[in-house]
């Protein structure tokens, strides 16, 4: 997989991020009510990037990515844009998901470049206490790197495998990653200009399934 282009940057103050939920909802039934119910444990990450008018050269290596990925058809790991300029990088976000545990696969790559504040979890439960960043002891074999995943993500090695079945989530102040796709399909490199630099360029988050 490609990583999207880290510059040009989004404008600051115009950055649109969202998590969409997926909710089955029934009714209303002769009582008044509903019934509902999540229909996936976790949201998708979804933004809008606006630009500022940047030099032609600089939206055209936009462009060209766009083009290469042949609209919303191809995948590609995005890191999201909030507080790439902070220290530490990035921002603190929820709890994300990181995976379905098989009982025997030890290594993963984390939805985050840039860890810091961690707190890993499995089936809900923390499990830091037996976590090790690349700056502390590392004298434990749970160990979490900065970085060394696909296309530079942070990764984490699990002291053993869990049972099959668990679900490992984690915690962290970073800049968010994901395997993404663009929202749109087809467009003009005017239309494109128009699209990055007024409404937004939309990015969706795109989950391997199965």
């Amino acid at each position: 997989m490609t990583a999207f282009p880290d510059s040009p940057k989004p404008q600051a103050g115009t950055y649109v991020r969202g998590d969409e939920f997926l909710t089955i909802v029934g009714g209303p039934y002769e009582a008044g009510g509903y019934v509902s119910r999540p229909a996936r444990p976790f949201p998708l990450f979804g933004v809008k990037l606006v630009y500022a008018r940047h030099k032609t050269v600089d939206l055209s290596t936009l462009y060209e990515f766009f083009y290469a990925q042949k609209g919303r058809h191809g995948a590609f790991t995005f890191f999201d844009f909030n507080g790439w300029n902070s220290t530490p990088v990035g921002v603190k976000w929820p709890e994300l998901f990181v995976a379905t545990l098989d009982g025997v696969t030890t290594s993963f790559d984390l939805p985050m470049l840039g860890s810091s504040s961690i707190h890993v979890f499995v089936n809900g439960v923390e499990i830091t206490s037996e976590i090790y960043t690349d700056s502390m002891d590392p004298g434990i074999a749970s160990h979490v790197h900065v970085g060394g995943g696909t296309d530079g993500r942070d990764t984490i090695l699990l002291q053993a495998a869990h049972t099959a079945g668990d679900i490992l989530t984690y915690q962290a102040t970073g800049r968010r990653a994901c395997r993404a796709s663009f929202g749109e399909d087809s467009m003009s490199f005017t239309d494109f200009v128009a699209l990055t630099t007024e409404s937004g360029l939309s990015i969706v988050e795109r989950p391997v399934i199965g």
